[in-house]
């Protein structure tokens, strides 16, 4: 017995094997058949139609077991009991209104058409809302006995005789099943809807799973009652067909108690469907062969699409480096604008700096005639005499000031016409500064008479000509004021003038040097290049990891032939 129990649990084992190098190896060739697709023409002949013709063979291999009943029989119930987990929804019927498949998946994740939902909460919303616009729901989920045999897939269908909709959906997948598990409860274990189904099942179907799912119902059953219930119904299942009670409902809430499992009638259960589809030692053959012969096509690949790969780079490079010398021209030449820009505003900041000390040296000139001739008066007296000499050197200053803004503004404009610009200059109006009344009459009369006069007036000259004063103090420094406005005017309509020429010119030079980008990314076809080097970057390494995983799942399937 306890070599039996040990030759089981190796064969357990060994279909455990075959199923994740089967599901393995579709996996890698469906990859690989991926990164090959986008370079079909650097391929050997017939490499893609071999793999095609290889993943169509595992296609064709994958067993597909779907779960029918009435409605409310307990199907999801059953299917998620068997995954320990909620994968179809089971709150009410119309939840199972489209089939639900289950198939292997590293995660679990529903696929609804385009959309991934990482949670049955999410999937039973939308099929509450009615969102759903698909033939089936897909959920993939990492369960064991979806790998045994190498492709498992669990089809849980809409409950049969509810309306002509869900019978039609029925029909449509039956055509394509190895095995069907009927789910049925108590009382209505032998309906007539079964027993239809029944035979329906019985002429299409190899392989038929009776699951009475044990509900409450059936645990207030007497055991005596239960057992001929069980023998009535099993009357009807002949030939290669299995009877299984279940508890389902137990199974799914002790999910991670073997005990319970065991004693609800579910280990039994997924034993008997592990049975119906463990593989041959042809088979595992089978998997080397298809491992070997798959890697000889990916290796053959590396040669052509590694030249490939050199060709694209090196054209690639070629046209890059035409593109980057482009770039390069038209940087230095707008480096060049920059830098004859820079050298402007220091030419003008010096213009302005020396136009201001200038002025500042004309003010400090007319202060000093002014001084002069108050010392004459000082010394004289003589009124007229000092106004002579103060409206004298006031116009002498007004007329250097408008030298220095002639001499300011064409200094400026040569800057600007340098770069070709044409500023527009402020206008500068020839003004002298004010001159008041010197003094009043009787403190001119007081600044003649009595003695010590020329002691008073140098002691007291601010007193007896305030409007002198005035002139050094005020009319002097408003004067230089109005000269330095104009020229911070006159310096901004230069810099305006470049820049609108700048900008102009850094504009023309990048429009040319998108243009020429352009001709030469035509010519050399760069988008399609850099495109093809992306996919090619991504795709043989990926191709190279597959021939190493490919490599990996044959040695493993070497072993286990050697095993079994």
């Amino acid at each position: 017995m306890m070599a039996q129990t040990t030759r089981e649990e190796e064969q357990r084992l060994a279909v455990r094997a075959y199923g994740v190098l089967a599901t393995a190896l579709g996996e890698a060739l469906t990859e690989a058949r991926q990164a090959l697709g986008p370079h079909q023409q650097h391929l050997p002949a017939d490499t893609l139609t071999q793999l095609d013709d290889l993943i169509a063979e595992f296609q064709r291999k994958r067993i597909r077991i779907a779960l029918f009943g009435e409605v409310k029989a307990g199907k999801s119930t059953l299917i998620n009991a068997i995954a320990g987990t909620a994968l179809s929804p089971m709150a009410f019927d119309p939840l199972t209104s489209i089939p639900v498949r289950i198939t292997w998946g590293s995660a679990t994740a529903w696929h609804v058409a385009d959309r991934r939902l990482e949670s049955i909460d999410e999937f039973e919303r939308l099929m509450r809302h009615g969102e759903i616009a698909a033939a089936e729901v897909v959920v993939e989920t990492a369960l064991d006995i979806l790998q045994l045999g190498g492709q498992v897939d669990l089809l849980d269908t809409p409950g049969v005789g509810s309306d002509e909709h869900f019978d039609a959906v029925t029909d449509e997948a039956l055509r394509a099943l190895d095995a069907v598990i009927l789910v049925v409860r108590y009382p209505a274990l032998f309906t007539q809807v079964t027993r239809r189904l029944i035979q329906r099942l019985d002429a299409d179907i190899s392989k038929l799973f009776v699951v009475w799912n044990l509900d409450a119902a059936s645990n207030e059953l007497a055991p005596a009652e239960r057992n001929r219930q069980a023998a009535s119904l099993k009357a009807h299942v002949t030939g290669a067909h299995e009877l299984h009670l279940v508890d389902a409902r137990a199974a799914l809430r002790g999910a991670m108690d073997p005990a319970v499992r065991t004693a609800s009638g579910m280990t039994a259960f997924i034993d008997a469907i592990s049975r119906f589809v463990s593989s041959s030692g042809r088979e595992v053959s089978a998997l080397r062969e298809a491992a070997k012969r798959s890697q000889q096509w990916l290796k053959a690949t590396q040669v052509p699409l590694g030249e490939r790969q050199a060709k694209v780079e090196e054209a690639l490079a070629a046209a890059q480096a035409r593109l980057d010398a482009v770039s390069a021209a038209a940087k230095k030449e707008s480096d060049l604008v920059g830098t004859r820009q820079a050298e402007l505003e220091t030419s003008l900041a010096a213009i302005r700096q020396q136009a201001g000390a200038a002025a500042q040296q004309r003010a400090t000139a007319l202060r000093a005639a002014l001084h002069s001739a108050r010392r004459n008066w000082i010394r004289r007296g003589e009124l007229r005499g000092l106004e002579n000499a103060v409206r004298k050197a006031v116009r002498a200053y007004a007329d250097d000031v408008v030298k220095a803004v002639r001499g300011v503004r064409n200094a400026l404009m040569s800057q600007g016409t340098a770069l070709g610009a044409q500023p527009s200059m402020p206008t500068w109006v020839r003004t002298e500064p004010a001159v008041g009344r010197l003094t009043t009459e009787d403190r001119n009369v007081r600044a003649g008479s009595g003695s010590l006069r020329i002691l008073r007036r140098a002691l007291w000259r601010n007193w007896y000509l305030p409007g002198l004063h005035g002139l050094e103090t005020e009319s002097i420094d408003r004067d230089l004021a109005s000269q330095s406005a104009w020229g911070d005017t006159a310096v901004e309509a230069t810099l305006a003038a470049v820049r609108q020429v700048r900008d102009a010119q850094l504009a023309a030079i990048s429009a040319r040097a998108a243009t020429d980008a352009e001709r030469i990314k035509e010519e050399t076809g760069f988008a399609v290049l850099a495109s093809e080097a992306h996919a090619l970057r991504e795709d043989v390494p990926a191709i190279v990891a597959q021939i190493g995983a490919i490599e990996g799942l044959s040695r493993e399937a070497w072993q286990l032939a050697e095993r079994s």
